[in-house]
């Protein structure tokens, strides 16, 4: 099962690339041990910094062995150093931090958490401000 994490009510229907959407608050419909993908892109900005641990677990606990989880978020240090050069102003920044987020880490951190639960990192990158780490189970 590929699992698309949504923060809106609105993705009702499979995506193109067979995706299933699922609202975040609904994590428990899916089955343990079920998922060959799951695209969380941008929700781990939109949970609690305390909630961040326990949602890589749950998420760690749908994956099978050899799935893909996409994770990806705001960097604010990264975002930090675009203000600081100006290379985004102050509007175009608090429009990335404050558009509904709940809190914001750091690429850094986020792949530390993914490690801690056992994860391979496949791939990381960062594009103005916003990164993408690809984790998957191997056991």
């Amino acid at each position: 099962m590929k699992i698309l994490l949504t923060i809106d009510n609105k993705a009702q229907q499979q995506t193109e690339y067979g995706e299933i959407p699922v609202h975040l608050s609904n994590l428990e419909s899916i089955q343990q041990c079920s998922c060959i993908s799951i695209d969380s892109s941008i929700c781990i900005d939109y949970v609690n910094y305390e909630m961040r641990p326990t949602l890589i677990k749950i998420l760690k606990n749908k994956m099978r062995v050899g799935c893909i989880l996409t994770v990806s978020g705001t960097d604010i240090y990264s975002m930090l150093r675009m203000f600081k050069k100006d290379i985004v102003d102050i509007s175009e920044f608090n429009n990335h931090i404050l558009n509904g987020r709940v809190s914001i880490g750091s690429i850094q951190e986020i792949k530390e958490l993914l490690v801690s639960e056992g994860l391979s990192i496949v791939e990381m990158m960062m594009v103005n401000g916003f990164y993408t780490i690809k984790a998957r189970r191997d056991k």
